[in-house]
């Protein structure tokens, strides 16, 4: 779970449940996004190894 807090063409800035924002490339967002929708807490399905590599504890 996290919230859009910017966007680029390629990317997402998603801020994740421990406050931790990290830049996610679009190519690997699994599931639909709402990018007007930056204030609410949406549901990502991410690749795995991103997430590793972030450190973003997805419990």
């Amino acid at each position: 779970k996290g919230v859009i807090e910017g966007e680029t063409e390629k990317a997402l800035l998603i801020q994740f449940n421990e406050d931790k924002e990290v830049w996610i490339p679009k190519s690997i967002i699994r599931s639909d996004y709402d990018t007007s929708a930056k204030d609410s807490t949406q549901n990502f399905l991410i690749d795995n190894w991103i997430l590793k590599r972030n450190n973003i504890n997805t419990n």
